[in-house]
Parts: C-alpha cells; sequence; structure tokens
C-alpha cells in the first residue's frame, strides 16, 4: 500500500465512509475537524516543548525571579499598547487591552471542530427517523458501480430497489390514511406541508442540516471574535492591507495578534505583607506568532466553507425543485423506454404519488455519490417496480379503484396473453402434418425443401413460446389496448402450410 493510498482512507478511517451528503457537507465535518484537531494539536505541542513568553526583568532580578515573571504573566494574560503611545496610569483602561485568549487557542480550536461535527451528528441521527438509512443506499449503490459479477450487481440493485420501495410505498403516506390519523392532523396543523409520512421529511430535513451549516460557519467567526475581543470579520481584509503595504503578516505591532506585550505584577516583601512593590514589565509572545499564521488560514478557510455551504444550498433548491425534478425523472425514463408509450398520467404518479421529493431526493443523492448511470438503472428498476405494485393493487380489490388509469389497466392487460395462447394452441393441434417422420420418409430431390420447411416451424413455435412468456412477464408494460399484438399463425394459415406440403410431397 502506498503513501496516497493511505493518505486517502485516513478520513474514512476516522469520520467513517459513509457519503450520504454532499462535498460541501463533507467539508465541514470532515476536512475542516481535521484541520482544526490539527492545528490545536500544534499550538499544544508548542506551548510544552519551548518557551510561550519572555518578559525583560530588572538587572537586579535573579533567574529564579525571571522565571517566576514569566509564569506570572502567562497566567495573569498581557495587555498591549502601542510602543507610540503613553501607558495609561489606570487599571480599567489598561484592562480594556488585555489579551486573554492564548492560554486558551488550543481549547478553544477543539471546541469549534465539535461544533462542526455536530450537525452531522444530527443528521444521521433524525434522517434515520425516517425508517431508512441513506448511508447504506448510497453504499450499496457504490458497490453495484464496482462489482465485477453480474449477480453481485444483482443483489445490490435488488436491494436498493426493495428498500426505496418499501419506504415510498409505505401505507401511511397514503393520503386517505393520513386523513383518518389524529397525530397527522395535529403534526399538520402545527407544521404545515412537513413530515415523516408526507413525501417531503428527508428533504426539509437535509435543507434544515444545510442552514445550520451555514449558520455555524457564522458562529464560529463570532466565537473568535470573542476570543480576541476584536471583530473577526475584517481579520482578513487587514491581513491583505498589511500585505500588500510591504509590512508582512508578522508586524509585532497587530492588534490581533501583538509579539510585544506588557505585563503588571506585585512582589510582597517579606515580613511585611501589606507592603508590596508593583511592577511593568515587557514581554514577547513567540506563541502569537503561530496563533497569527493558523487564524490567518482559519479565516480564509471558514470563507471558502461560508461560500461553498451557500452555493450547494442554492445548488439543491434548483435540484428539488418540483419542475426540474420532474424534468430529471422524465428524461430518464424516457432513456429506458423508448420502445413503449408513456401515458402521461402513470408517469405523473410515478413521480408525485409513488416517489414523492424523498424519493427523488434519495435517487439524487445516489447519482451525486456515484454516477448519473447508476442512477438510471435505479430509476428503471423502481418503475418496473412501480408498473407491479400498479397493477397488483387492483387485481386485488379492481372495483374500489377510483382512478380511471387504473381500471383501464386492469380491463386490458390479460388480453395480449389469451391471444397468444389460443394461437399457441392451434399450432399444436396441428403439428402432426409437420411430424419429423414424414418429412423424412418424402424423395430426395425435395428433402433441403422440407428440411427448411421443418426449421421454419420449429423456429415459429420457439418465437410463440418465447412471445408467450415475455407477455407473462410484462404485462405491466403493455400500454395500449387497441395496439397490435405479435403476427401470429392463425388456423387459417396453418391450413394453407398443410396443403402447400401436401403438393410439395406429390411431386
Amino acid at each position: 500500500m502506498d503513501v496516497l493510498t493511505l493518505a486517502n482512507r485516513i478520513p474514512s478511517v476516522i469520520f467513517g465512509s459513509s457519503s450520504d451528503d454532499d462535498f460541501s457537507d463533507r467539508l465541514n465535518y470532515r476536512y475542516t475537524v481535521a484541520l482544526l484537531v490539527l492545528f490545536s494539536i500544534i499550538l499544544t505541542s508548542r506551548q510544552y516543548s519551548s518557551e510561550v513568553i519572555k518578559c525583560w526583568v530588572p538587572a537586579h532580578f535573579t533567574g529564579n525571579y525571571e522565571s517566576y515573571v514569566s509564569q506570572i504573566c502567562w497566567i495573569t494574560n498581557t495587555y498591549y499598547f502601542d510602543l507610540n503611545h503613553t501607558i495609561p496610569k489606570s487599571e480599567l483602561e489598561r484592562s480594556k487591552n488585555e489579551i486573554k485568549y492564548y492560554q486558551w487557542v488550543s481549547f478553544v480550536l477543539l471546541i469549534q471542530a465539535l461544533l462542526f461535527y455536530m450537525p452531522r451528528i444530527f443528521w444521521r441521527t433524525v434522517s434515520l427517523k425516517a425508517g431508512l438509512n441513506i448511508s447504506d443506499l448510497v453504499e450499496a449503490a457504490q458497490h453495484y458501480k464496482s462489482a465485477d459479477h453480474f449477480e453481485n450487481r444483482k443483489s445490490f440493485m435488488k436491494y436498493l430497489v426493495k428498500n426505496i420501495d418499501q419506504y415510498v410505498d409505505d401505507s401511511r403516506r397514503y393520503e386517505a390514511e393520513r386523513k383518518d390519523n389524529r397525530f397527522f392532523r395535529i403534526s399538520s396543523t402545527i407544521v404545515p406541508c412537513f413530515g415523516r409520512y408526507l413525501g417531503n421529511y428527508i428533504v426539509i430535513l437535509y435543507f434544515v442540516v444545510k442552514a445550520i451549516y451555514i449558520l455555524n460557519t457564522c458562529l464560529q467567526i463570532y466565537i473568535i471574535s470573542l476570543l480576541l475581543g476584536k471583530s473577526f470579520w475584517y481579520f482578513g481584509y487587514d491581513f491583505l492591507y498589511n500585505l500588500l503595504s510591504g509590512q508582512g503578516w508578522t508586524v509585532t505591532n497587530s492588534k490581533y495578534f501583538p509579539k510585544v506585550t506588557l505585563c503588571d505584577f506585585s512582589i510582597r516583601e517579606v515580613g511585611n505583607p501589606n507592603k508590596s512593590h508593583r511592577y511593568t514589565v515587557q514581554c514577547v509572545l513567540p506563541i502569537n506568532l503561530f496563533n497569527q499564521q493558523i487564524f490567518t488560514g482559519i479565516w480564509f478557510w471558514y470563507l471558502l466553507v461560508l461560500f461553498w455551504n451557500v452555493v450547494e444550498m442554492g445548488v439543491w433548491i434548483r435540484r428539488c425543485f418540483p419542475s426540474k425534478s420532474r424534468q430529471w425523472i422524465k428524461r430518464r425514463v424516457s432513456l429506458i423506454s423508448k420502445s413503449i408509450l408513456i401515458r402521461k398520467k402513470r408517469l405523473e404518479h410515478f413521480i408525485d404519488t409513488y416517489l414523492e421529493p424523498d424519493g427523488i431526493f434519495m435517487i439524487r443523492m445516489i447519482a451525486n455519490n456515484t454516477s448519473d448511470f447508476v442512477a438510471t438503472d435505479l430509476i428503471h428498476h423502481l418503475w418496473c417496480q412501480h408498473a407491479d405494485n400498479y397493477d397488483q393493487c387492483f387485481q386485488d380489490d379492481p372495483h374500489n379503484v377510483d382512478d380511471s388509469l387504473c381500471q383501464f389497466e386492469h380491463k386490458k392487460k390479460d388480453k395480449p396473453k389469451v391471444r397468444i395462447d389460443d394461437n399457441v394452441q392451434s399450432l399444436e393441434n396441428n403439428k402432426d402434418y409437420f411430424s419429423f417422420p414424414q418429412v423424412m420418409n418424402q424423395p430426395h430431390e425435395h428433402e433441403m425443401e422440407r428440411i427448411n420447411n421443418l426449421n421454419t416451424l420449429q423456429n415459429l413455435m420457439n418465437q410463440l413460446s418465447y412471445n408467450r412468456s415475455a407477455s407473462e412477464r410484462n404485462q405491466s408494460l403493455l400500454i395500449n389496448d387497441n395496439s397490435d399484438t405479435i403476427n401470429l399463425l392463425e388456423p387459417e394459415t396453418l391450413q394453407i402450410r398443410k396443403r402447400d406440403t401436401n403438393n410439395s410431397t406429390k411431386v
């Protein structure tokens, strides 16, 4: 295993290999979390491996005094004033410019990483309440795409169709069932157009998660502003201004991450606790050099994440728009059913009543994480499954069906099969005229012609048998009641063939 393969597997080992989301989601809960944890580790190791603060003490301070001053200034915070400004004597004025963050940066970064991962936990937990594991569906679709053997691909597709069909065809999603259920009436009154069995539960939930990601990114910038004591929104602009003006990004007078600060402390005299000496020393914070570089990267990274979240949410809103969803499904149904006359009502029923927004969303998510070919193949199998379900409900109780299309399909579906059965029976009743021994006893000069007649008859019988079995399998796909069936042999045709054969025998 090479290094590149190992590096690609690290995120899946840490965060899981599920892909029930898009790239912007993974940008938040996977890559941003990994980046923040990495920064936290770097700062933590830096704090314990070298001096994070160094203060300039009076000359009469010994080495122990110097170490004490550095520790006390690290714990009690420092404050910053520009070197060109006079230090105010008021402690209140000094405390306004106090730097309070540098001890807690590592912990704040870990908290931010947790906040970026929380929407992911919310999505996985609440989406399972719908009764369907979208992550398993996407994983099965990925295995279907990469499977080499036909049987494996068939089993994965069967799993996908079975689970999606069970979800979208749940009886609790029927309008009549919802009207009779008191809970559905109350929930639809409180939160209209949203519910687990209204066909849009997963879609609306996903948009809520998208909105949480956007709000979370803005919240992270606000948290950093509280940590620094200054607005972090304009940090990137100030950085670019300093960079373009030639000051660089390691200037010591940065108002966000000053490298040179001041510290006040008092030392009591031994034996005289009421008397103490107050000192003001100047300190250098090497750790702020790393903080500035890290938070510069974080600012631009958050800007990228926020932009990508907004763009992807707009893309998904466009994808889930009713007209776009219908057009997307219709285009793929037309690709798989070019030779079949697709009735408008049946297609509308397939999109609006069977799949609904949740079903279309799941197919879209599978296409987003695998390929459009897999999604088209899945739509083909769901279309066939919908046809089976659609016809079966009429077989159970055809008199209680109000939909005229359902009644039409139920009345006509067995007719082609009867015609094929009659023709096959007629052929079997007349097959004695073409028996194999009779043909073989004919004169030699007509042997080739008789063999050709026999082969033609055998091919015809095979074709009729195949048409009968194909008709039984594809009853649900026969649309037009008045369309012509396969050109089969009628009894009159068989009699003509019989006379022709007798004439050839006489010759």
